[in-house]
Formats: structure tokens, C-alpha cells, sequence
């Protein structure tokens, strides 16, 4: 027998200082993916059962860009996070999954422990969008990470396995309409004082 809770659910704790965040659904469902502080009062974005808008929105000290394609959602930031974030799920319907990771620099040092250091490829956090009204471009770009360090020189990765970078459109808003002045029209009239000229 399937139990469903619906609700508020927490899904895990994105620390203080974390970078280049991705959080992403694996399939479409009717739940709904949410931000909020350590206090169980403050949410940052879809809290309190209000489902907000695709857009930027500021948490845990940091910028997470938040889109919704039908019922398919991702967020991402770049980061660093200035205090630790709760990632959760607004359950509405069975969750076919939920992926998320960030980067965060390894501040403890093992004595006497020398490891293999792990370097790959990876998509970065969406940039801003490239108009600030009407249609602009998002970037992704390809970054070389080091396992448990964080971002490093793109040299110490495989040049050979290196992926594309992604793009997108995006819009945060529709520009204002302004009016605009036309050319002058020509004379109504070929000959004589009777003639009138328009412009719109």
C-alpha cells in the first residue's frame, strides 16, 4: 500500500558556502520544488503553498535562477551560499526523483593522507540573462572542477572530453511599449496651397 505526504518535505541541506548549485527534477511531476531559511517561517521561494513565478530570487545570501517548463522545474546558482539553504519538495503527486549538487572547498586537511586528485567537466550555473526586458540569451558554461576543491584551471582537465557550452532563451519581463514617429507621408495634393502632408 502507497502512502502519499502530501506537503512540505525536506529534501537536503545545501551548506554555507556552496557554488555553482544545480537542482533539477529527473521527470515531470505536479510537485513543486522550494527554498527556505533554517527558520521554518522563512521561505525564499514558493513557501506557504504560493507558487512563484520563473525568475531570480535571492537565497541564503546568493542569487538561484528558478524555471519551470510545465511541470518539469531546475534551479541553479552560482553561488557562494552565505548561510545554509533547505532544498524541498512541495509533494502534490509520487516524486519520480529529484537530482541536486553544488561544489564546496574541502577546509580539512588529513595529515600523513596524500589522494589522487580527481579533475572532470562539468556545466556551470546559468549566467543572468543577457536583456533585462524581451527575449536575451542564457549561458552555461563548461567548467573543470577538482573533486572536494571546487572550480580549477581549465588546463588540469581532459581537453578532449570537454562538452559544449549551453545556451538558452530567456525573459524577465515584456519591454515597455514607447511610441515611435513616422516619415512623412506624400502631399494629398500634386499642385496648389490645398495640399496636406501626414505623418503617424
Amino acid at each position: 500500500l502507497f502512502l502519499l505526504l502530501l506537503g512540505y518535505v525536506d529534501v537536503g541541506l545545501i551548506p554555507q558556502g556552496a557554488r555553482d548549485i544545480v537542482v533539477k527534477e529527473l521527470k515531470e511531476a505536479g510537485n513543486f520544488l522550494a527554498l527556505r531559511s533554517e527558520d521554518p517561517e522563512k521561505y525564499y521561494l514558493n513557501g506557504n503553498f504560493i507558487i512563484q513565478w520563473n525568475g531570480e530570487y535571492m537565497a541564503g545570501g546568493t542569487k538561484f535562477y528558478y524555471e519551470r517548463k510545465g511541470n518539469l522545474e531546475n534551479l541553479t546558482s552560482p553561488g557562494p551560499t552565505k548561510e545554509p539553504v533547505w532544498l524541498q519538495l512541495l509533494f502534490q503527486e509520487q516524486n519520480p526523483g529529484i537530482k541536486y549538487e553544488y561544489t564546496i572547498r574541502n577546509s580539512t586537511e588529513k595529515e600523513n593522507e596524500i589522494g589522487v586528485p580527481e579533475y572532470k567537466w562539468r556545466h556551470g550555473a546559468w549566467t543572468d540573462c543577457s536583456a533585462t526586458c524581451g527575449t536575451g540569451f542564457q549561458r552555461q558554461p563548461v567548467r573543470c572542477f577538482e573533486t572536494g576543491i571546487g572550480v580549477v584551471e581549465e588546463k588540469l582537465c581532459d581537453s578532449d572530453s570537454r562538452p559544449e557550452a549551453r545556451q538558452r532563451k530567456c525573459k524577465n519581463m515584456d519591454c515597455p511599449a514607447r511610441w515611435w514617429v513616422g516619415g512623412w507621408q506624400l502631399c494629398s495634393a500634386t499642385c496648389g496651397p490645398s495640399g496636406v502632408k501626414k505623418r503617424t
